[in-house]
């Protein structure tokens, strides 16, 4: 079987990224899957303070593309939204902080997608973290040196986790947003 993404295993275009060396089963499936498909999609249920999310690794080293993440909907609708994403940053697409689209989900509605900071990877994004460590000692040490981008859904009133106005239940969902400091007034 081709592996397309191999070139990444010996040369990655990411300056001191090292692999790591697998743990176990799990391991080798994570780094077989970046080398096949360009990621791997790691899902997360909800727990009793979280939410249903999933992310991927891989887009990053393969593509120099940001990570994705999305929060707060089915584990099925986000492997089918990230699963588009993949095919449409393997197309060349670039997704950045602040574009937006509606053709992610089966039911269209739209998607913003804002940088995760990252001080906030560590209690979501551990997998993504063990993987990319060996950029932790590039300068600056101690930083994550991988991009995410969360794509977030808004409420029914099309207002985005980052608007103070935004329905409090869909902000919570989608938890890594950058909470709004203060209501702005109607206009």
């Amino acid at each position: 079987m081709t592996l397309p993404y191999m070139d990444s295993l010996k040369n990655p275009r990411i300056p001191g990224f090292q692999w790591q060396d697998p743990e176990d089963d799990s391991d080798r499936k994570l780094f077989r899957n970046i080398l096949e498909y360009g990621c791997q999609i790691i899902a997360v249920e909800a727990g009793s303070k979280s939410v249903d999310f999933a992310y991927t690794i891989g887009l990053y080293l393969n593509f120099l593309h940001p990570e994705i993440l999305i929060m707060g909907v089915s584990s099925q609708a986000c492997h089918h939204a990230i699963n588009k994403i993949r095919l449409d940053v393997i197309a060349g697409t670039v997704i950045k902080d602040g574009d937006e689209r509606a053709d992610l989900f089966e039911i269209p509605k739209p998607v913003k997608f804002v940088a995760v900071d990252k001080a906030r990877y560590y209690g979501y994004l551990g997998y993504a973290v063990w993987f990319y460590r060996s950029l932790l000692f590039q300068p600056p040490s101690l930083e994550s040196k991988f991009p995410v981008l969360q794509a977030v859904w808004p409420d029914k009133d099309l207002l985005y986790p980052d608007n103070p106005n935004c329905n409090p239940a869909v902000r919570k969902a989608q938890i890594l947003v950058a909470t709004p400091s203060a209501a702005k007034s109607p206009s």
